[in-house]
């Protein structure tokens, strides 16, 4: 596989215009080009991006966060299952309300960023429908965080190719982070979790026998997975 790429970034944060504002924004601009190509695909892109953080505290327990993106895309693509193309959207990247009743407790509802409680390996900076509650514990220069999530994995397809309802799919979710912090730039991370996907619908599994998972074939019109996604 060869990658190169090349990136260039602008980022700021909106001035406060009271010493205890209740809003606060920041935003990021990225303008990217990348070739990147194995043996059985390539793309040559540009690819330019803009993330905007915002924050207005509706209540001294309670906080709106909304960060939404734009993304373009311009270039070249070639797959073995079309799935790579440049792409033209905008992002939900979070919707949420976050409320705070106590320093030690945070209850969390809204489309939620699935990178607060996974790593990049396991999902996309993407926001499910979700609801998580995490505790914090903090002893001197240690901090532990435990959290508990239960969400809705989102799905493009229009169709789930079933002529009956099916299941609502789902994501729980339990971790434990761990943070000792030294100086203000030495610090350590450690984190565990358990994760297990339910009731993936029939499009999805079909999809995904495509790219080489495992799934059985029910009928003509519908596939589900052999195995529980789990870890």
């Amino acid at each position: 596989t060869a990658q190169t790429w090349a990136q260039g970034q602008i980022s700021t944060v909106l001035p406060e215009t009271k010493e205890h504002s209740r809003f606060s924004a920041e935003w990021r601009l990225r303008l990217q080009g990348s070739d990147i190509r194995d043996d059985r695909s390539q793309a040559k892109l540009v690819d330019i991006r803009t993330d905007i953080k915002a924050k207005y505290l509706l209540h001294r327990t309670l906080q709106l966060d909304i960060q939404p993106s734009l993304r373009l895309q311009s270039g070249q693509t070639q797959s073995v299952d079309g799935a790579d193309k440049a792409e033209n959207k905008i992002l939900l990247n979070q919707a949420a309300a976050h409320y705070l009743p106590f320093s030690f407790l945070r209850m969390s509802a809204g489309a939620l960023n699935q990178r607060h409680m996974h790593t990049d390996i396991l999902v996309d900076s993407i926001a499910f429908p979700a609801a998580r509650m995490e505790g914090l514990m903090k002893f001197g220069s240690t901090k532990t965080t435990l959290g508990l999530e239960t969400a809705i994995p989102t799905s493009t397809s229009l169709s789930t190719n079933t002529k009956d309802l099916e299941a609502t799919p789902s994501l729980n979710t339990a971790s434990v982070k761990f943070q000792w912090q030294s100086a203000r730039n030495l610090y350590w991370k450690a984190s565990a979790g358990y994760f297990i996907y339910n009731n993936l619908p029939s499009a999805v599994a079909q999809k995904s026998n495509l790219l080489g998972n495992e799934v059985e074939k029910i009928s003509e019109a519908q596939y589900a997975f052999m195995y529980k996604y789990e870890g």
